[in-house]
C-alpha cells in the first residue's frame, strides 16, 4: 500500500498541534512501514514547500523528516511555450501545455494542492494522506465521480481515517 504524505503531514509534526488520535496514526504509519505493509512517499513539491519555512531550526527538522521518505517521480505536468517547451512550474508564458489531469484537478483544488494530487495519482498511490479538511478532503467528498475519474482508485484520508485502516 503506497501512501502519499501531503506537506502538512510533515509540517505539523514540528508544531505539535496534533491530536492524540492523529499522533497515533503517525505511529501506526511508521510501524507499518517498518513491517513493509506500507510505503510512505512524498515529493519534491513537498520539499520545496518545506524549504520556505522561515524558522531555521524548524526548517532543518522538516527537511530531515522529508528526507526519510521516498520521493514519487516528478512528471512534467506543464510546459511553457515561450521557453522552448521547457518545464516551468505552474506558470505558462506565451501559451504552453498543461496535462489534462492536472488542468482538471486545478478546477477543483488550489493550484499547489492540485500539483500534489497530480503527483500522487500519476505514481499510482493508494492513499493521499492530508490534514487539509477544507481545501482537499471536503472537496473530494463533494466530487467523488470526478475525483475517481482523475485519480483512479486513490483514496483521500485524514490521519484519523488512516489509523482506523491500519489498526490490527
Amino acid at each position: 500500500m503506497k501512501i502519499y504524505l501531503d506537506t502538512n503531514i510533515l509540517s505539523r509534526v514540528t508544531d505539535l498541534k496534533l491530536s492524540v488520535e492523529q499522533a497515533r496514526a503517525y505511529r501506526l504509519l511508521a510501524e507499518n512501514q517498518k513491517l513493509g505493509t506500507v510505503s510512505l512517499v512524498t515529493s519534491l513539491k513537498a520539499k520545496q514547500e518545506l524549504e520556505r519555512t522561515p524558522n531555521a531550526v524548524r526548517n532543518e527538522i522538516l527537511l530531515f523528516l522529508c528526507a526519510l521518505f521516498s520521493d514519487v517521480p516528478y512528471p512534467i505536468g506543464e510546459v511553457s511555450g515561450s521557453y522552448g517547451a521547457a518545464p516551468y512550474g505552474r506558470n505558462t508564458y506565451g501559451g504552453g501545455w498543461v496535462d489534462p489531469t492536472l488542468r482538471s484537478l486545478r478546477e477543483i483544488f488550489e493550484p499547489d494542492d492540485a500539483q500534489h494530487i497530480f503527483l500522487a495519482a500519476k505514481d499510482r498511490c493508494d492513499y493521499f494522506l492530508t490534514l487539509d479538511e477544507h481545501t482537499i478532503l471536503s472537496r473530494v467528498r463533494v466530487n467523488p465521480p470526478k475525483i475517481a475519474s482523475l485519480c483512479g482508485g486513490m483514496r483521500f484520508v485524514s490521519p484519523k481515517e488512516m489509523s482506523k485502516l491500519l489498526e490490527p
